[in-house]
């Protein structure tokens, strides 16, 4: 009985702890982190899983420089990618979406192909989306940070936000689409 109460008294200790393991590398993994988290550190470089909620954080620093990214609700759909000095999102967020005429980008990080119909608006929001646009497009309107948008044909483009890059290969109307600029380091510019 006594082997007993020490046995089950030790199994519910290490439900609540932490795990480390190192490796003869000078590798370490630690789960049970925080707030249930992850760590993994090589040398210098380390990456940090935080989850609560609905929410991750995902951590990376290379000793000199760090970086991270919050995943609110991304869903299954969401990959997180660490690279040496980088951490990213791809396919974040909610699903493209059409409603009344509009089809909507939201999130971060999004790869997608889209044929628009006749008289259909696109707006991208977010950030680090790389859209390509088929079909005659009324507007695209980008918006966000970093965003990358190949349109076939629209008769009007407005970049706002910052970084936003559009290319468009013909206009529904006239010799070039009613282009609208607003925000830092935005270009629209024709496909050659």
């Amino acid at each position: 009985m006594f082997r007993l109460v020490i046995l089950s008294s030790c199994l519910a200790s290490v439900a609540f702890a932490q795990i480390v393991v190192k490796g003869k590398d000078g590798k370490t993994v630690k789960v049970g982190t925080g707030a249930g988290g992850v760590e993994v550190q090589s040398g210098n470089k380390q990456v940090n899983v935080k989850t609560g909620g609905s929410a991750v954080q995902v951590e990376g620093s290379t000793g000199d420089e760090a970086g991270s990214v919050d995943v609110q609700g991304a869903g299954s759909g969401a990959t997180v990618k660490v690279a040496p000095g980088s951490v990213a999102v791809e396919n974040a967020g909610p699903a493209p979406t059409v409603k009344d005429g509009k089809w909507a980008v939201q999130g971060q990080g999004r790869t997608e192909t889209h044929a628009c119909t006749q008289n259909e608006d696109v707006e991208i929001n977010g950030q680090g989306h790389t859209i390509t646009l088929t079909g005659p497009c009324r507007s695209v309107a980008v918006n966000g940070q970093g965003n990358t948008v190949a349109t076939d044909v629209a008769a009007s483009i407005a970049a706002n936000g910052m970084s936003n890059t559009v290319t468009w290969k013909q206009a529904a109307t006239g010799k070039k689409p009613k282009i609208s600029i607003g925000g830092m380091g935005n270009s629209v510019t024709q496909a050659k």
